[in-house]
């Protein structure tokens, strides 16, 4: 019987959510506050983000996922599906 390995991909900016975006920042232990401030972005867009909204545009979808993997998150696609990574290596202390 072949054991199959674990294994993951990068997630495209347009395939992460909201939840997925709430968990990062939970991860972070960032508050909306502080996750608009580091992305460059008002809180409520961040809200709107997190809430599903498909208002936001690529760019500023782009600019916060490109902050929150600049801060050690992992959005990733496995073959179980889509999750968020805390990536130990990448965590400023």
């Amino acid at each position: 019987m072949a054991v199959k390995k674990n294994y993951y991909v990068t997630t495209r900016p347009e395939q992460v959510q909201g939840r997925h975006l709430r968990a990062a920042r939970i991860l972070l232990t960032w508050t909306k506050a502080q996750a608009a401030e580091k992305c460059g972005v008002g809180v409520n867009t961040i809200g709107r983000f997190e809430e599903g909204s498909t208002a936001l545009t690529p760019r500023t979808v782009g600019d916060i996922i490109r902050t929150f993997e600049a801060n050690g998150v992992l959005f990733i696609t496995t073959h179980l599906g889509f999750g968020v990574v805390l990536s130990n290596a990448l965590v400023e202390e």
